[in-house]
């Protein structure tokens, strides 16, 4: 049975090709010889390179003598994972179940990158106690296979489960040994390292264990700084970003986001750089800066838009939502809930779509129907309450509370302020506190 590697490597010879001819123009001869001798497997983007040069189609290189299940799986894997990397986690999700039904007798290794990548997804997604569930069973799958990166990236996603639960204790307990293995793997893991160490560094911080969270931020910076991986570089500012906003680091975050949209505009990445300007655009209006944020959001807007399917723009329009809301234009603000809402009858988002009840909510206050606002509020906290989502729930029952003083409800006002502190307990994390609303 010849591997993936050597059906390459024959089809190369019988055209006479060298290994630097084939790497041409966006490859390397090195890469080319790992993949070669089976020390490295290539992305499906490398992949349909390779073959767009051999003249081949991708499913032929996954073809002779691997069973039919185990060929067909290994086609849907790698769209799932181009999916993954490109933050479409609706299709991702999608790609990842249609593998579930062609397992068959593929082999161990491969059915844990399913269930891994189906968890990493859902994760994304919000939806916390299926990713959990997958990513169990990918660990499981994975230590029996012995598949070392599908072994971390599962314990990754599970520490990030812990992390945002606020589980301490238990997210250093999977994230560490994932931050170890992947320093022990391959080159093309190692944004994923770098983002495994600042999930690390997080979770340390909040522990007050602050020497260890500087020392993984420290290694998690040189790693962004030394590889020459454009992609994984923006990838990882973008995460990193991400996590120092989750830890209540505004202007730092900032900067990590503004880099990532740098370098994503110079690899042209439409999808990481509207999820990039996205996530400026959240920071800034938690700043108040409605002007600086509005540019953004409509840029991530442009680009989801241009993306068609692949990228829905619902997220995007409940934060521009929100901005003409801080504007007191709740007329504007509910015309884009309502297009938020088209998109979400045709997207498996249930977090978007308790955000967008959310944002109603406090459009209908804002319009005066105070019963409905509430009504609304209340909904939304039901459903964030069930995803597991303790940072947005927070900002709910902050609402909840304001709403209820404002009507001289004080018992009422306490309890949903005590609740919005038991959210923001639960996460354990301080940097909730700027999602509360401040809107009037």
């Amino acid at each position: 049975m010849s591997s993936l590697g050597q059906r390459i490597r024959e089809a190369r010879k019988q055209l006479g090709m060298t290994q630097a001819q084939l790497a041409e123009p966006d490859l390397t001869k090195g890469f080319i010889s790992l993949v070669e001798t089976g020390r490295a497997r290539p992305s499906l983007k490398s992949l349909e390179q390779i073959a767009q040069r051999l003249g081949k189609s991708v499913s032929s290189f996954l073809e002779d003598g691997e069973p039919a299940a185990g060929r067909d799986l290994a086609v849907v894997l790698k769209q799932g994972e181009a999916a993954l990397r490109q933050r479409r986690w609706s299709e991702a999700v999608r790609t990842f179940q249609a593998a579930a039904e062609v397992t068959g007798d593929a082999p161990p290794a491969a059915r844990a990158a399913l269930q891994v990548g189906w968890g990493e997804a859902l994760l994304h997604q919000g939806q916390m106690r299926h990713a959990q569930e997958r990513l169990t069973e990918g660990l499981q799958q994975a230590r029996e296979a012995r598949a070392p990166e599908e072994t971390a990236r599962a314990l990754r996603g599970l520490g990030l489960i812990e992390l945002q639960h606020g589980r301490l204790p238990q997210a250093i307990e999977h994230l560490r040994p994932a931050a170890r293995a992947l320093e022990e793997g391959r080159l093309e893991a190692r944004h994923l390292h770098a983002s495994t160490l600042i999930a690390l560094g997080r979770a340390y911080g909040r522990a007050g264990q602050q020497d260890e969270a500087l020392g993984c931020v420290r290694q998690a910076l040189d790693l962004l700084e030394t590889t020459a991986n454009l992609a994984a570089l923006s990838r990882a500012y973008l995460d990193s970003g991400i996590a120092l906003h989750a830890n209540g680091q505004r202007e730092r975050a900032l900067v990590h986001l503004q880099r990532a949209v740098d370098v994503l505009e110079l690899v042209e990445s439409q999808h990481l750089l509207a999820g990039a300007r996205q996530h400026m655009a959240v920071i800034l209006l938690e700043r108040g800066a409605i002007d600086e944020a509005l540019p953004h959001l409509y840029e991530s807007l442009r680009l989801r838009e241009r993306l068609g399917g692949t990228a829905s723009p619902a997220a995007t329009l409940i934060e521009l939502a929100r901005a003409h809301l801080a504007r007191r234009d709740p007329a504007r603000a509910e015309s884009y809930v309502g297009e938020a809402m088209i998109h979400l009858k045709k997207e498996d988002e249930p977090a978007t779509r308790a955000r967008a009840q959310a944002v109603l909510g406090l459009i209908r206050r804002q319009q005066g129907k105070v019963a409905e606002a509430i009504m609304l509020l209340e909904k939304a906290a039901r459903q964030l309450a069930r995803l597991d989502l303790p940072l947005d729930l927070a900002g709910v029952y902050h609402d909840l509370g304001r709403i209820h003083a404002d009507r001289d409800d004080q018992a009422k006002a306490a309890g949903a302020y005590r609740r919005a502190l038991e959210a923001l307990r639960s996460a354990d994390t301080l940097g909730g506190l700027g999602r509360l609303s401040s809107l009037p």
